[in-house]
């Protein structure tokens, strides 16, 4: 799959599959416990899904989204040096 994808001899290579396989989860519960909690408000005051995402979910996910980024790196430089 990495030869088909041109990513042969990269660290992307690396880091790829350990973000689909770690963010997977993560990604998805923290959307829904913290969309369902303010999308409502939001629509209320007349934003769109798209405006509701970019301006009070994609912010209040930075923090998980860097620990997700620190995570995947970390097993990846883990799983690149031991190799």
């Amino acid at each position: 799959m990495m030869k088909w994808l041109g990513l042969v001899n990269t660290y992307a290579a690396v880091v790829v599959p350990a973000m689909a396989e770690f963010s997977a989860y993560s990604w998805s519960d923290s959307t829904r416990s913290r969309y369902r909690r303010t999308a409502g408000g939001a629509r209320i005051d007349g934003a769109s899904e798209m405006r509701i995402f970019v301006s009070i979910v994609l912010p209040a996910l930075r923090p998980i989204l860097v620990t997700l980024a620190v995570f995947t790196f970390l097993g990846s430089w883990n799983d690149f040096m031991c190799r």
